[in-house]
């Protein structure tokens, strides 16, 4: 299985859809209690839970692995560690904390943007005020992580441009049954 993370903005959705796509991965749909955007629908880029249905189901054990983040929850009612051919992305601490109940099973994969300074632009567009500061200070908590997953692709543009990136290319691969 392999776990994609990035800061904000990098482009992990589009990179996961085009992996899902020409490679045959099944995506794992996390969950959350964060406001859906305009583009994203439910229960495909993300399960929409209030936080009273997402904790009833940590109490239920429903969702094994969560985090708490950006005032949400974002977690999974998925079985780790998965098969080789699922891919999922999610917050850089969670997914190292899964990579370390499974190390043998679970590929962590982070999104480095060549540019820090237009993530940074970019969640200025889009937040305000606390939220901003928010993102800009987990965008940085991201990026000191990056170092401690298995691999780390620079994204210069697109994401999906990595899918021309033969390192990338042999490790999709290589995850294929």
């Amino acid at each position: 299985m392999i776990i994609i993370s990035g800061p904000s903005t990098i482009g992990k959705n589009p990179f996961i859809y085009e992996v899902c796509k020409n490679f045959n991965f099944s995506y794992v749909t996390p969950l959350t209690t964060r406001q859906k955007r305009a583009e994203e629908i439910d229960k495909v880029d993300y399960t929409f839970l209030t936080k009273e249905e997402f904790k009833e189901k940590i109490r239920k054990n429903v969702i094994k692995q969560w985090d708490y983040c950006l005032k949400n929850y974002y977690g999974y009612s998925f079985d780790f560690p998965g098969d080789e051919d699922t891919i999922t992305h999610g917050l850089s601490r969670m997914a190292l904390r899964i990579k370390a109940l499974y190390p043998d099973s679970i590929t962590t994969i982070f999104l480095y943007p060549k540019s820090i300074e237009n993530i940074m632009i970019t969640l200025e567009k889009l937040y305000t005020g606390d939220m901003l500061l928010l993102r800009k200070t987990l965008v940085e908590e991201e990026l000191c992580h990056s170092s401690l997953f298995d691999y780390c692709f620079t994204v210069d543009g697109l994401s999906i441009d990595l899918l021309q990136n033969d390192s990338v290319m042999g490790l999709l691969s290589k995850n294929q049954k």
